[in-house]
């Protein structure tokens, strides 16, 4: 178990950082030790406060690449947010509702939210996706990342084997995903209006595509200069 005081700042700060590290590297005691203490919801929130905000300066670099104007990019940090909100929202019930009906897990709906929102633990490193060519790759990277550690503080706070926490967690994206894809939500139009009206354009490019562009246009320019 982890040695946690929040009656101090120091004490806070300390916790944030033991428990995102315990996250990191999938220690179910990183999630018991949140789920008992008196006022682990702040340890919780702050993480994925933290994770959000590290996840948003990786996609900052998309909106820089299509070229934004200032005030359009903070609305679009702004949405992102909301978005990752959201989404954690969604996990949360999903994740309680699977757990409680099929598993009849009788704990409080306070300790699935502390261990879905400790779980976005590995989007801290969310702000690496801004790397060319390999910032697709880290964003799914980080993404498989959080799964697992759901699945592990799943697994320590309802008891279950590890098995069970995989279905419970599968199960809940899938229900996020029905949610996502069903017709009458048109959540991949909504997305698409947000960008639009977000960022002022219709082409979405991320930093790989950028690089590729770059690339190319390097490219004529110097067999320009060859000629």
């Amino acid at each position: 178990m982890y040695d946690l005081d929040l009656s101090v700042w120091g004490g806070f700060v300390s916790a944030v950082w033991q428990v995102a590290a315990g996250v990191l590297k999938l220690d179910p005691n990183a999630f018991l030790s949140t789920d008992a203490l008196t006022g682990g919801w702040k340890v919780a929130l702050a993480i994925v406060f933290l994770a959000g905000l590290s996840d948003m300066l990786g996609q900052s670099v998309v909106l820089f690449a299509n070229r934004v104007t200032p005030r359009r990019f903070t609305v679009s940090l702004v949405m992102s947010a909301l978005v990752l909100v959201i989404s954690a929202v969604v996990w949360i019930v999903s994740i309680w509702l699977v757990i409680r009906l099929i598993y009849g897990f009788e704990g409080r709906f306070y300790r699935v939210f502390v261990v879905v929102s400790l779980s976005y633990a590995p989007l801290l490193f969310g702000f690496l996706s801004l790397l060319p060519y390999l910032g697709n790759t880290i964003y799914q990277a980080v993404r498989v990342w959080s799964l697992l550690a759901l699945v592990v503080g799943v697994k320590a706070i309802a008891g279950a084997v590890f098995w069970q926490a995989i279905v419970a967690c599968l199960i809940g994206w899938l229900f996020v995903q029905f949610i996502i894809h069903m017709p009458i939500f048109k959540i991949k139009a909504v997305d698409a209006w947000l960008w639009r009206v977000m960022t002022g354009t219709n082409e979405r490019l991320d930093t790989q595509m950028l690089a590729d562009r770059l690339a190319v246009q390097r490219g004529k320019l110097l067999r320009g200069r060859g000629k």
